[in-house]
């Protein structure tokens, strides 16, 4: 919700606006501003989350979201409003980073690996839903989407009262070294690794939203309504496959659900890249959709295997930073490349990368198996 959700707005509020100095800059930067904040502020938030409870700091999130979220209904001004954009930032990298934590502590197994999907599908269900609001909202007034956030205050009673009544055992030993001991401790080199991973993942991924309305040109379709359906089928096969996580898991296992993910993103964007017709770039974006919701619980997942309890805040923070770096990189290296070589050859190129990855990943699961086999 916190992102995209006033997306639909931008148009109108630039023109609401427009006789402020910078108006078309401040506009633009309206949608990537919290990005740039979680960027940031993740890491330091995720390592005050190991000490002060992440269960306080999903609340408090929760509560600056809806604060924050709400100011653009009324602040007069659209550089008031983009402060306000930013101090959203702040919340977003707060949930982010205390949910990925509390959902180590709280579940176990199967149970964390359903919870995992369910987080994801949720995550692709909710972007449909606010972002079509916000287009409804929009039309009748250009700030009427900020007034979506108070949602977020639906949340906060729910959960003062679900994590008074859990029994938070991580969160009982906080740990008490700097954080600058983080870098001697053996976990963290893992998720540094996992969270650069993330950061390529997020980059591939992310051609999606920043160059499928241009590449949808390119091949003479309607951007509009041609991207619209695409980023749609990305999104509904997304959350669907997101559900089916835990039962992949169960039969593929960690190394195995890597190897899928990153085989059907690579699959998708090698799609795309045959110039054959409107069904095979659906079809690609309904690959890559299915292959990243697949990807993202697998990576929350195995980090929660290799991070102990009580760092599990701070090393979901590099992984919630890895991600939104690559969000920001992603356009910066795709648009000159595509500007270079073309649509077809980047995507073929970015599907290749993929299904390297893929297969690396399946090797490293029989390799694993064969060593475990071996004991």
């Amino acid at each position: 919700m916190a992102v995209p959700t006033i997306s639909p707005a931008l148009a109108g509020l630039e023109a609401r606006f427009g006789h402020e100095p910078h108006a078309a800059l401040m506009t633009r930067l309206l949608v990537p501003a919290p990005s740039l904040v979680v960027v940031l502020s993740a890491p330091v938030i995720g390592y005050l989350a190991d000490r002060t409870g992440k269960s306080r700091m999903l609340l408090l999130g929760t509560l600056l979201i809806a604060i924050a979220g709400t100011a653009g209904l009324y602040l007069p001004s659209l550089s008031l409003i983009l402060a306000s954009r930013f101090v959203l930032g702040i919340g977003v990298a707060m949930i982010m980073t205390s949910q990925i934590a509390l959902i180590g502590d709280c579940f176990e197994g199967e149970a964390r690996a359903k919870m995992m999907g369910w987080q994801i599908s949720a995550r692709n269900f909710g972007g449909m839903i606010f972002v079509s609001l916000g287009g409804v909202f929009a039309g009748f007034d250009p700030q009427l989407p900020f007034a979506i956030f108070t949602i977020a205050l639906l949340y906060a009673p729910v959960i003062w009262i679900a994590f008074r009544m859990a029994d938070e055992q991580g969160e009982a030993a906080m740990p008490q070294a700097g954080m600058m001991a983080s870098l001697n401790e053996g976990w963290f080199l893992p998720a540094l690794a996992l969270s650069g991973f993330m950061m390529l993942t997020v980059g591939v991924f992310f051609q999606m939203p920043t160059q499928l309305p241009f590449f949808v040109v390119s091949r003479g379709y309607d951007s509009a309504s041609v991207t619209g359906g695409a980023m749609a089928a990305l999104t509904l096969a997304g959350a669907l496959a997101a559900l089916a996580t835990a039962s992949l898991k169960r039969s593929l296992g960690v190394a195995g659900l890597f190897a899928l993910g990153y085989l059907a993103m690579g699959a998708g964007f090698g799609t795309l890249s045959v110039d054959a017709g409107l069904p095979f770039l659906l079809l690609g974006a309904v690959l890559i959709g299915v292959g990243y919701a697949i990807l993202t619980p697998a990576f929350t997942g195995l980090l929660l295997q290799l991070v102990p309890a009580d760092r599990r805040g701070a090393a979901s923070g590099m992984l919630t930073t890895g991600g939104f770096i690559g969000q920001f990189v992603s356009p910066l290296v795709a648009t000159p490349l595509i500007a270079a070589f073309g649509y077809g050859t980047v995507f073929l190129t970015s599907g290749g990368i993929l299904l390297i990855l893929g297969l690396g990943a399946l090797l490293v699961g029989r390799v694993a198996f064969a060593v475990k086999g071996s004991t």
